[in-house]
């Protein structure tokens, strides 16, 4: 028998609680070799062969340990890091989400001042017209008589009222201006008609 096999031999019978004598006595009944020197098994022999083997076992734990030790500490690092980025991240989603609701109030502030600046413009042209008026002045028809296009829309005259005209993509489009000529109210008209198509 092997000295691997003979050392296993001894643990499996301390496995089953022999004693050191009695696992001596059987090797010896069986007449097993001893490992190193002549003669008959005893029972400080088997104790010795228990404890090393016992001692080996226990380095190997021990360094099973160091080293299940050391691979924790390392996975506790990585999982830090792993919580320190989500934690960025989730502040990174609060600021976007805050920034997003600030955007839509800010979309809704400029719609709000737009329109506000299109009534202004509205009233002003409504003024303009009739300090022209009081004054007795009719300046504006003949500047919009001498403006050929807007924007490269034609201007024409039809019956007292004007229009624009363009070809687009083939086809004629025309967008209502009324008796006079006002350039801005001109494209803004211009502007949402093209939006609308």
């Amino acid at each position: 028998m092997s000295k691997n096999n003979i050392i296993n031999e001894i643990l499996q019978l301390r496995n089953q609680k022999l004693s050191y004598q009695k696992i001596a006595d059987n090797l010896n009944e069986r007449q097993i070799s001893k490992i190193k020197g002549h003669g008959k098994w005893n029972r400080n022999e088997v104790s010795r062969i228990v404890s090393n083997k016992n001692d080996e076992l226990k380095i190997l734990d021990e360094k099973d340990l160091t080293k299940v030790l050391q691979d924790k500490k390392f996975l506790i690092i990585e999982l830090d890091k792993v919580k320190q980025i989500n934690t960025s991240l989730n502040e990174i989603k609060h600021d976007n989400d805050k920034l997003a609701i600030e955007l839509i109030s800010v979309k809704q502030q400029n719609s709000e001042l737009q329109k506000e600046l299109n009534k202004v413009k509205l009233k002003n042209k409504e003024l303009y017209d009739r300090l022209n008026k009081v004054k007795g002045v009719d300046k504006k028809e003949s500047t919009d008589q001498e403006k050929k296009n807007i924007d490269g829309w034609s201007i024409q005259k039809s019956g007292g009222y004007y229009r624009l005209f363009k070809k687009i993509a083939g086809k004629v489009h025309g967008i209502y201006l009324g008796k006079t000529i006002d350039e801005e109210i001109a494209k803004n008209k211009i502007l949402t008609y093209l939006q609308g198509l």
